[in-house]
């Protein structure tokens, strides 16, 4: 490999919108929940 072809990837990365496959949103950029719940109270046993 010659030196000015390398890759240099970028300083800040950003996500790139799925591209509407068949899994489009399989692998998302977050590990957080994804719906808001209540845990206990009433009703939770």
């Amino acid at each position: 490999m010659s030196g000015s072809s390398e890759y240099i990837p970028p300083k800040v990365w950003t996500w790139k919108k799925a591209s509407g496959g068949t899994f489009p949103n399989n692998n998302r950029s977050f590990a957080d929940a994804t719906h808001e719940r209540q845990i206990g109270g009433e009703g939770d046993e």
